[in-house]
């Protein structure tokens, strides 16, 4: 007993010693709510959590204590207390700027919440199906008040002179078409807007004399009383849907998906008789695609939050007319590879392009010139050439990343994964394709591959070459000149990630786990021991250690998969995405907290306990018990010398 003790004591310490840090980039990510209060900015994330600049934008930090849930959908506030509504938890308060959350949901568990909104000391909290609750007592307490309410499926939520307007539709019917009013704060409510089956509203707002409410089809529409009065604008001929109003004493703003021209802003300085587009991004192309989810106005400040390609924060000092990125500190980017070349990192994302770092992620340095999309899938290298599938193309670059051009000649989409051997590279879309003169030409490298859907991966174990199409795994001793279907024991569930270790091949596969086997194939097994997620989404080999990244942490063995043991201390995001390491650190990508390191010496999980019990040996008891993130043991030896840890 005492040896098993002192083993599980080194063990559970060896683990400990292992801390992720956040590195300093890449900056952005999806932005879903900007709220100014109390001369703070918040800003909620979709997978990110909560952002607060106290200095009206230049800076942010994270402020994610006590949340549960860091996909964040809307904010509102009350006094001193801000609320947040989280998309999958609900309603959590703070009092202090964001320092800490609480929860405020009871009367409200188990609903999906779509929308948050106040009205003096009144807060109210639109649900999926559950109608309209309401808190008189800062979130400590709802309740629901659907009295003369139409339907029960509550989008979006807005104050007009003490007159709370709610617009809502059918769970049951995609078209969310009315708008309703209370003037007693939801003791009951009153029709005051129909529109046709067709049709739906996706926001609504109010300067205090007119309210807007924003539709399909190009269509804006405004009233000067909630009962009666409604008329219809057309904004744009391009059909944009209207996600956000903002309304400022010279302009009404309208923030939308990208439409005409790629706009995805509409301005109008005469009450909607005319309208000018524009764009907030400083990139965009013919193949980009963003919208713009809300926007807040701060005196002659306009801030605009953005998802989709070039995503993040965006900052206006002349009224609209002009952006500028003000993302610094927001690290809610989600990663979609990460490679090493040479020692340095190339990361890969879902929409700041591609970026790499020579100093372990203190710096980032964005690479993007001539890439018409920044949504990335892939980034790879043959010798000095640089590759990158996005879903615009391919692209190849010849000077480290300076400058792209397009790769497409014989490739009909963008690859998710590139490898290279000997001056060849293939990469894989629906079928692998080789190019042998780095990216000019690409032919068909897919004899003996059935394709069913796009590949996700490539590994390597000596000579043997692996891929991946949907559920089945192929093996070519050739570099891709033929393929051999291997048997597998799974179905209908991708296989997302591979790699290779001691001549074992490792299959993640979604929602089933990860499996071994020799290196042609000839039997599976299951190895989830220890695994508590097994939505398998990134497996990388580093030495004896292999390291697998899952939808809620990441996981290393040492022993080829017979155990698995947790690595997580540090991380506030455990969506992992994708797992590299240099010969320092090891890196790993997630979804919305951008990319974490630590360091490989630190990873200390293959100690091996002595196999005979010491002769004589004291383990007195421990203080302070139960344990502390410190605490003191005391033992004794049976001879006097020197003992070190």
């Amino acid at each position: 007993m005492k040896l098993i003790i002192t083993v599980l004591l080194l063990f559970f310490c060896s683990i400990l010693k292992a801390d992720w840090t956040q590195t300093n980039g890449v900056y952005g990510g999806s932005i879903k709510k900007v709220f100014p209060v109390n001369g703070n900015i918040f800003i909620g994330t979709m997978y990110g959590g909560v952002y607060v600049s106290s200095d009206n934008g230049i800076s942010f930090n994270l402020r994610n204590s006590g949340l549960t849930d860091i996909k964040i959908n809307s904010f509102t506030s009350e006094g001193n207390n801000v609320y947040v509504m989280c998309e999958d938890s609900g309603i959590f308060r703070t009092s202090n700027n964001g320092l800490n959350w609480v929860s405020a949901n009871n009367g409200l568990q188990g609903m999906k919440l779509l929308c948050v909104g106040s009205n003096g000391s009144n807060i109210f909290a639109g649900t999926q199906s559950n109608g309209i609750f309401k808190s008189t007592n800062s979130g400590l307490n709802w309740f629901n008040i659907n009295n003369g309410l139409p339907q029960l499926k509550i989008k979006d939520i807005t104050v007009s002179n003490s007159t709370i307007l709610l617009i809502c539709g059918n769970n049951a019917n995609s078209y969310i078409n009315r708008i309703v009013y209370s003037t007693n704060n939801g003791s009951n409510w009153q029709s005051s807007f129909t529109l046709s089956s067709s049709e739906e509203f996706n926001s609504i707002a109010s300067d205090g004399s007119t309210i807007f409410a924003g539709g399909t089809h190009g269509k804006l529409y405004k009233a000067t009383n909630p009962i009666f009065n409604w008329s219809q604008i057309y904004f744009s001929t391009g059909l944009p849907e209207v996600n956000t109003i903002a309304i400022s004493s010279l302009k009404i703003i309208l923030g939308t998906s990208s439409g005409l021209n790629n706009a995805n802003l509409y301005y109008t300085t005469n009450g909607g008789y005319n309208w000018t587009s524009g764009n907030v991004n400083q990139y965009f192309s013919s193949s980009s695609y963003s919208i713009v989810n809300s926007i807040a106005i701060i005196g002659t400040d306009f801030y605009a939050g953005v998802s989709g390609d070039d995503d993040g924060l965006f900052k206006s000092t002349n009224n609209g007319q002009n952006w500028l990125s003000s993302s610094r500190n927001i690290i809610a980017t989600e990663i979609s590879d990460l490679q090493s070349v040479n020692n340095n990192i190339f990361c890969g994302t879902t929409s700041q392009g591609i970026s790499f770092t020579t100093d372990n992620g203190t710096e980032w340095t964005y690479i993007n010139n001539g890439i018409n999309s920044r949504n990335i899938l892939s980034f790879g290298s043959c010798d000095s050439v640089y590759f990158t599938g996005t879903y615009s193309g391919n692209y190849r670059s010849t000077n480290f990343g300076i400058n792209w051009i397009t790769s497409n000649l014989g490739f009909t989409d963008g690859s998710r994964a590139f490898i290279s051997e000997n001056g060849q590279i293939m990469g894989l879309g629906y079928a692998p394709l080789k190019s042998t003169d780095y990216g000019l030409f690409w032919f068909s490298a897919g004899a003996g591959y059935t394709s069913q859907g796009v590949g996700s991966c490539f590994t390597k174990i000596g000579s043997y070459t692996y891929t991946t199409n949907e559920y089945r795994i192929f093996l070519s001793p050739n570099f891709g000149t033929f393929w051999i279907e291997l048997p597998t024991v799974w179905s209908a569930a991708d296989v997302t990630s591979m790699t290779g270790k001691d001549q074992h091949l490792f299959a993640g596969v979604l929602d089933s786990g990860i499996y071994k086997t020799d290196s042609l194939a000839g039997s599976w097994t299951r190895i989830n021991n220890g695994l508590t997620n097994r939505k398998i989404r990134a497996l990388h080999t580093n030495s004896n250690k292999i390291f697998a990244g899952t939808e809620a942490g990441l996981f290393v063995t040492t022993n080829n998969g017979s155990n698995w043991h947790p690595l997580n201390n540090g991380f506030t995001n455990l969506y992992i995405t994708s797992i590299i390491s240099n010969a320092t650190y090891l890196f790993a990508g997630t979804r919305g907290s951008g990319i974490w390191k630590i360091p490989l010496s630190e990873i200390l999980t293959d100690i091996k306990a002595n196999t005979s019990d010491p002769v004589t040996f004291y383990l007195y008891q421990n203080y302070p018990n139960p344990f502390n993130p410190v605490t003191n043991l005391e033992f004794g030896i049976s001879e006097l010398g020197f003992v070190s840890s």
